[in-house]
């Protein structure tokens, strides 16, 4: 999407938000003829929602199944303290809480941690010749290479800045604290 066109998105979420928050500004209790805190509370969450359908409507986000269990997440890594590492996500919904924006992910000793590393050039190169090779000698069974191996490392290795993938047993979709089972760094 051109900048433009986020700009336009953005400016009528905004301007959505607020027309579905004022609409119900002029709504009264009939007895007091005050707002009350169910009105002020339904007019934000139906702005919300009528700012999340326009910005569905128009491509800006996915919605995304609530019900369904998010165990996976992706980001960077923020901080390190002992053995908890701070990642900071990018979400999916642009409206979800904030606050989930930085995860604490905790490790413990059955946490699997491995990083990605590039091979050797000259050893890629020559598996490379090696499976066009046989590919050419119509082998349907072979398998390219790939030009990354999965290397464990420990907690001790993570460095801030560093691209992390963190897998799960748990629905993590509404939770800032959770045990990994397996994180995986990749390069960046």
């Amino acid at each position: 999407m051109n900048n433009k066109f986020i700009i336009y998105l953005i400016i009528s979420a905004i301007i959505f938000y607020g027309l579905g928050f004022l609409s119900h500004i002029i709504i009264f209790d009939k007895n007091t003829g005050c707002l009350t805190e169910v009105d002020i509370q339904n007019s934000f969450e139906d702005g919300v929602n009528t700012t999340i359908e326009r910005l569905q409507k128009k491509g800006a986000f996915l919605q995304v199944d609530e019900t369904f269990p998010v165990k996976e997440i992706a980001g960077t890594i923020s901080r390190i303290e002992s053995n908890k590492i701070f990642i900071k996500t990018t979400p999916l919904n642009p409206l979800d809480d904030p606050n989930l924006d930085e995860r604490t992910v905790l490790v413990n000793s059955t946490t699997k941690i491995y990083q990605y590393v590039k091979k050797d050039e000259q050893a890629y190169q020559q598996e490379l010749r090696d499976f066009n090779r046989d590919f050419d000698n119509s082998n349907l069974n072979a398998v390219p290479p790939e030009m990354y191996y999965k290397k464990d490392i420990t907690i001790s290795d993570l460095q801030v800045g560093q691209n992390v993938y963190v897998t799960t047993d748990i629905d993590i979709q509404k939770k800032k604290l959770f045990n990994a089972l397996e994180i995986t760094i990749y390069p960046n």
